[in-house]
């Protein structure tokens, strides 16, 4: 992200009109830990999802925690035909109901074939961010909102 972007956290709750905003610029300190972090990884060679994917879940939990929102790493859900998916987070709220999800990639990977495959296997398209640390992908309602790199 270059420049001053703002973001707002009512994206990944998809709740527009009942939470407040968290305004996100690419000045704020988690931001900049964000890309330092994925600096750092790149340097040591490390571009993988595990990896790198770390960098992502803390600025998630940050701005989630600012929310009254909780992010849960590698919960295992059922779809409507019993499969078995495991996001790499879901964002709930206090009462344990989700508000959104999100799946991390390498930074090789094609965001789109990938979301293409998460949803084919059964992965919820309400409210998902897929994300490399070079692109980022939302979905809501089944339609991609944005397209980030």
């Amino acid at each position: 992200m270059n420049g001053d972007t703002h973001l707002n956290c009512c994206i990944l709750s998809g709740q527009r009109d009942t939470m407040s905003e968290v305004n996100i610029k690419t000045t704020h300190k988690p931001i900049k830990t964000y890309y330092a972090e994925l600096e750092e990884y790149a340097q040591l060679g490390a571009e993988n999802e595990g990896s790198v994917r770390a960098a992502f879940q803390s600025l998630l939990q940050h701005y989630c925690g600012q929310s009254n929102f909780t992010l849960l790493c590698e919960k295992t859900l059922h779809t409507a035909d019993n499969r078995r998916i495991t996001p790499d987070g879901e964002v709930v709220d206090a009462y344990g109901l989700p508000h959104g999800y999100w799946e991390a990639k390498d930074t090789q990977d094609d965001l789109y074939i990938e979301a293409d495959k998460k949803f084919a296997a059964g992965y919820p398209s309400k409210n998902i961010v897929l994300q490399s640390p070079t692109h980022a992908l939302l979905y809501q309602n089944g339609q991609l909102q944005l397209s980030h790199t």
